[in-house]
């Protein structure tokens, strides 16, 4: 099997990385690609860059569009994207050569729609560690147990790129424009369209953290907007009922970070310390929630203020 491949890059003011991020697709051994870079309407010189890696490989294709955020660059792609598989990459990260094929055969072997794969958070200036192809494991999930294993935030990260999927699940599903935390939005919806997922430890996709990451910013009335969606979307969802549990282990964390981020004299801070509240005792005494979440809840019997203070001093270390 050669399927056609179509790999979609948002590119928005990317000058800085966006080589980095083209060359290592381009250096893919996966060679059956087309390479989408959806600009989204740049200001700085990243259209040109884009323009001389167009004229160089005939694979590469130029999308513009007027600036509508990730969400709708990334529609944009979907829309005219030729492959029977879809990969996203965002346009400041960087994969090793393998991750095409790594993914492509994944999903090839286990016959599924959905392929997923582990990152490297990594700084500018760092590589992606080493890692034993020949000590990497592999695991077939059916949807619920792919969802639950994302909100424990175990194996599955609550990403967009790192996986490869099936073009069809994109049939009845887009990204929410506008949506800052679009990944976990959809991603549930995603998976539930799939009979089986498939995973892999190979760890080949470098996410670089900086200060213009969604994790590394800081609050914004968007991003508390933003939250409460993915939060009301994914409680309401009555298809989850089973994994309840990891349900409220997720959205602790989501919420948590809102909250530590939030000014003192925010209206709505005590409205998002109820809610961590909600949650707190089912992840204090659940023994497949993460540590740093487990934590948190027993902060919080100190109150607001000092748990704030402590998650601080602890947080700085």
């Amino acid at each position: 099997m050669n399927e056609l491949i179509s790999i979609i890059v948002p590119c928005y003011n990317s000058e800085r990385f966006v080589k980095k991020c083209v060359d290592s697709i381009i250096d893919q051994t996966y060679k059956n690609i087309e390479i989408l870079l959806v600009n989204d309407g740049s200001t700085d010189s990243t259209r040109t860059i884009l323009a001389e890696y167009e004229s160089k490989d005939s694979r590469i294709k130029i999308i513009d569009k007027e600036n509508g955020g990730q969400s709708d660059a990334r529609n944009k792609g979907i829309d005219n994207a030729k492959g029977k598989y879809l990969v996203f990459i965002d346009s400041d990260d960087y994969i090793l050569p393998c991750h095409i094929e790594t993914l492509f055969n994944l999903i090839s072997k286990y016959n599924c729609e959905m392929g997923v794969s582990p990152f490297a958070l990594v700084n500018e200036n760092e590589c992606i560690p080493f890692h034993d192809r020949e000590k990497a494991t592999e695991r077939l999930y059916n949807p619920i147990e792919c969802i639950e294993e994302m909100f424990y935030q175990h194996q599955i990260e609550s990403t967009i790129p790192t996986k490869i999927y099936l073009k069809e699940l994109f049939d009845n599903h887009r990204f929410k424009k506008g949506l800052i935390f679009e990944d976990l939005f959809i991603l549930p919806d995603l998976m539930l369209a799939c009979k089986n997922i498939a995973y892999t430890s190979i760890c080949s996709y470098a996410y670089i953290m900086h200060d213009n990451s969604t994790e590394g910013s800081g609050f914004s009335e968007k991003k508390y907007q933003s939250v409460f969606e993915v939060v009301n979307k994914i409680d309401s969802d009555t298809r989850l009922k089973s994994i309840k549990k990891a349900v409220d282990c997720r959205l602790l964390s989501i919420i948590s970070r809102l909250y530590f981020s939030m000014p003192i004299n925010h209206p709505q801070k005590n409205f998002v310390w109820k809610e961590m509240k909600k949650r707190r005792k089912g992840v204090l005494f659940n023994s497949r929630a993460r540590m740093k979440n487990r934590l948190i809840t027993v902060l919080m019997y100190l109150g607001p203020r000092l748990t704030t203070a402590v998650y601080r001093i602890i947080k700085t270390r």
